[in-house]
């Protein structure tokens, strides 16, 4: 089944936006966080190969996540407060695999359906 074919009672083109919220502390470690940022990568190009409209924070985030000059105080609630922005300017958001296994997936995932948005999930988008 295509992309398309999953999303055949939304736009997908052009007009709606849709966030991507995917797991990516993990353990805390940098190599969990890499690990994640890489996945996330991949299944973000996959979105836009198929014609999404994709904000994904966590392919436009990492590299200021990571930087040794990012502020001490800059944390996980900072991004959540950014991610809760972008989340309000977005139709709607995708969840990707073990989103249920992220406490900011979690949080994410409950902003959009207190806020009314279009909840996908990856694993019904792209069925084996």
């Amino acid at each position: 089944m295509s992309l398309q074919e999953s999303f055949d009672s939304f736009d997908i083109s052009g007009e709606k936006l849709y966030y991507f919220a995917h797991p990516y502390t993990g353990d805390g470690s940098y190599m969990d966080r890499e690990r994640n940022y890489l996945l996330c990568m991949e299944r973000t190009l996959k979105l836009m190969a198929n014609g999404v409209n994709v904000f994904s924070p966590i392919a436009y985030s990492h590299n200021l996540d990571v930087d040794p000059n990012k502020p001490d105080w800059f944390g996980a609630d900072e991004w959540l407060q950014l991610d809760k922005i972008m989340l309000d300017r977005c139709d709607g958001i995708i969840m990707a695999p073990n989103w249920e296994q992220s406490e900011g997936c979690v949080i994410e995932f409950k902003y959009a359906t207190d806020n009314n948005k279009i909840i996908l999930f990856w694993d019904k988008l792209f069925k084996k």
